[in-house]
């Protein structure tokens, strides 16, 4: 008798799980709780424009990922190289801030920029850092950490970093030991031509559409039954693959043991109001994203979607997305933020008084980014012991708890349906 395995959730772990199944001639049922699947990396389609959650960019670093989009996506994909800028005092300077800050006007911020990292390299023993903090102010100075490094990561994670672990992030931030002519691990990108980032997961989700369930919320694993929308079920799985959040997979497994409740409990994320606009006017900027440090302006990061692609907006429009890290639990007013970001957008000098605002969508994502804490791998340790004595193989961004890319979730998929 062949195996049957559960897969829970239709975002690109769980669908690259199910298109890896399918190969393996391995048989599975995808439960999917919304009407289409995609998860996070689905598009939405407001007033003629095209909007994701947010900038959903694919950056390769394997060929077997790139290979295998290229394989779904055909001709729809199209290479971008990297233009981006650091808003530091009021001023544009080009990203990575670390090995740019020599072209800031404000000489002052730029010889402490230059002051901190003749410090550091001046310093022969190899440090071991125990913080993120640490970890900044150790590779990048005093002064890039002052002006960017730490406040920027302070606004994204809503922590002092003294109380993070130097895991997760770091491995994405730009490296500039060594002389490069561009850094960072997204110097290019893919995105679909058409058709918003969803054209991935419709992709995936074309070749198993017949083995997904969707509406069908997953409230319950009891053995090798899988419970869900509150009160129906399905049996007979050999094994389950997992791509809900960790918080919110632990308490539905029947009879989970009181330290590994109490583990999933004390993982740490934040949350990201997102806000897309349309605007009446083309080309409002030139960069394909903007990152922002300053904790008088609201959002950490502005993108730019019309500047990835003309055809995800009417003709003479422009496109873009702005994002606000949100404490975990914190409460907030949707509208007064969006009118705040407006303002900031404004102030910021991305939009005029005089754009008008011909789409708008509001957008709230509780799991966003991964907090790495200092009980973060006490945690994970806790329960990764239990989903592997479970036969649960927890996988994706949220299924595994970690700093992850849109290849990662696929490569993820990949290896969980060898392994079951």
């Amino acid at each position: 008798m062949r195996k049957k395995i559960a897969i829970l959730g239709g975002g690109l772990a769980g669908l690259s799980a199910a298109f890896h199944l399918k190969k393996l001639k391995k048989d599975f049922i995808i439960f999917e709780k919304e009407e289409k699947t995609g998860g996070l990396s689905a598009s939405f389609i407001v007033n003629k424009f095209s909007f994701d959650y947010t900038g959903h960019f694919l950056h390769f670093k394997s060929n077997y990922g790139k290979a295998l989009v290229s394989r779904l996506l055909k001709k729809n994909l199209k290479l971008h190289y990297r233009k981006a800028v650091v808003y530091i005092s009021g001023e544009y300077v080009p990203y990575p801030f670390q090995v740019n800050y020599f072209k800031l006007k404000n000489k002052s911020i730029a010889a402490e920029c230059e002051k901190g990292l003749l410090k550091i390299k001046s310093l022969k023993k190899k440090k071991h850092f125990k913080t993120f903090k640490e970890w900044i102010l150790g590779t990048t100075g005093e002064g890039i950490a002052k002006h960017f490094m730490l406040p920027y990561n302070e606004k994204l994670y809503k922590s002092g970093l003294n109380k993070l672990l130097p895991s997760g992030p770091i491995t994405y931030i730009p490296d500039i030991k060594e002389k490069k002519k561009v850094y960072g691990y997204n110097k290019e990108f893919y995105y679909p031509k058409e058709g918003g980032i969803e054209a991935l997961s419709k992709a995936i989700s074309g070749e198993v559409f017949t083995r997904i369930l969707f509406n069908s919320k997953v409230t319950g694993l009891d053995g090798e039954t899988v419970n869900f929308n509150g009160h129906r079920g399905v049996s007979m799985f050999d094994s389950v693959i997992s791509t809900i959040p960790l918080p919110e997979l632990i308490p539905i497994i029947k009879n989970v043991p009181e330290n590994v409740l109490r583990a999933a409990k004390k993982l740490k994320y934040v949350s990201v109001f997102a806000l897309n606009l349309g605007i009446g006017r083309q080309s409002v900027n030139k960069n394909h994203w903007i990152y922002f440090a300053d904790p008088k302006i609201s959002f950490y990061r502005v993108g730019f979607y019309s500047n990835v692609s003309k055809k995800l907006c009417p003709p003479y429009t422009s496109s873009l997305y702005a994002e606000v890290s949100i404490k975990q639990g914190e409460e907030f007013d949707g509208k007064k933020l969006a009118e705040r970001i407006k303002k900031d957008l404004i102030k910021t000098g991305i939009l005029s008084k005089h754009d008008s605002i011909i789409a708008e969508q509001p957008l709230f994502i509780k799991y966003a980014y991964v907090v790495f804490d200092l009980n973060y791998y006490k945690n994970m340790a806790i329960i990764n012991r239990y989903l592997k004595k479970k036969k649960i193989a927890s996988i994706g961004r949220y299924g595994s708890w970690n700093y992850s890319a849109m290849e990662d979730a696929l490569l993820d998929g990949k290896t969980a349906a060898g392994m079951v």
